[in-house]
This record gives structure tokens, sequence and C-alpha cells, in this order.
């Protein structure tokens, strides 16, 4: 009886570590993988290097083509993008009020 508490006790801090760790983990990581699998032209991603941009074209199922600035295109991998803004944020919003303003 002595040794079944003895194995007993390890295996439940380890679900426990395993449930309260790992599990959402995973969630989170599958989470992600869909967000970025469903990317689309004209979506505002943020990649892992800090950098916002426009989805302006996806020529592969792993490769997107993002506009960071006007006339200014990058090849970059989907697995980069690290979350996927939707079609239009408020950084983009102030971002193009301030170039109409400097355009004027």
């Amino acid at each position: 009886m002595h040794s079944i508490a003895l194995w007993f006790f390890p295996l439940l801090v380890f679900l426990i570590i395993f449930f309260l760790l790992v599990v959402p983990k995973n969630r989170k990581l599958k989470n992600q993988y869909q967000k970025v699998r469903n990317v689309k032209r004209g979506d505002d991603v943020l990649m892992s290097c800090g950098i916002f941009g426009k989805v302006i074209k996806l020529p592969a199922d792993d490769v997107a083509i993002i506009e960071i600035s006007k006339g200014v295109e990058i090849k970059v991998k989907k697995i980069k993008i690290v979350e996927v803004l939707g079609e239009e944020t408020e950084i983009n919003k102030k971002i193009s009020k301030k170039t109409r303003k400097k355009r004027k």
C-alpha cells in the first residue's frame, strides 16, 4: 500500500502540470496556426519581427507577399505571421490619416 502512494503523488503532480502548462500552449499554437492558414488578401498582419503590414498576394500555401509601406513589398513565410489583425485596424487607420495629412 505504501509503494502505491509513493507512485500516485508524482503521477498526480505530472498530470496537473501537464494540464496547466502543456495543454493550453498546444491549444494556443493550434489556434494561431488556423488563423495563419486562413489569412486572406487585404488582412493586416503582425510578423514575428514586429513589422505590421497588409497581405496583398498569396502566391503559395506557405508564402505571403506583404506590403509594409506604400510601394514596399516583402515576401515572407506564413509561419512568421504571429497575429492576423483583420482587414482594417486602428494602427492602419492612424497611419493612413497621417499620410493623408502629409500629402496635403
